[in-house]
């Protein structure tokens, strides 16, 4: 089991990597996510379409440690079990340390985006 708490505490979040990551209809811009596992990040991600869309991955989530989530500038209480939701124009930081190395699938849940070509993948090395 991972001690969350104790990773985040640990973290030197002065040396934390930033990762903007857009929303749009249909895509994510970047599709494709390198971390490093160990390293600290905040994940910024910016749903600039007219549509609500989530950021995704069930067994990406559950290999992280997580810090917290802001959005729109206010702390959340966290993500759901696979991920966030951004209505249109919202914007979140995740903080986050990678545990666990691995690929993950990326996508969004609402329905028809994954099929219109909203995924991708997250590598954690």
């Amino acid at each position: 089991m991972v001690d969350v708490q104790s990773i985040v505490a640990k973290a030197d979040w002065s040396k934390s990597q930033t990762i903007a990551v857009s929303l749009s209809s249909y895509a994510f811009t970047p599709a494709e996510l390198t971390l490093q596992s160990g390293q600290p990040y905040k994940i910024h991600l910016t749903n600039g379409s007219d549509d609500t869309h989530t950021f995704s991955s069930a067994g990406f989530f559950k290999a992280v440690a997580l810090q917290k989530v802001v959005v729109n500038g206010v702390e959340a209480p966290s993500v759901s079990d696979d991920g966030v939701t951004l209505k249109e124009h919202q914007q979140a930081d995740l903080y986050l340390v990678p545990v666990t190395t691995g690929t993950f699938g990326l996508f969004c849940d609402q329905p028809l985006h994954d099929s219109f070509g909203m995924h991708g993948h997250i590598m954690i090395k």
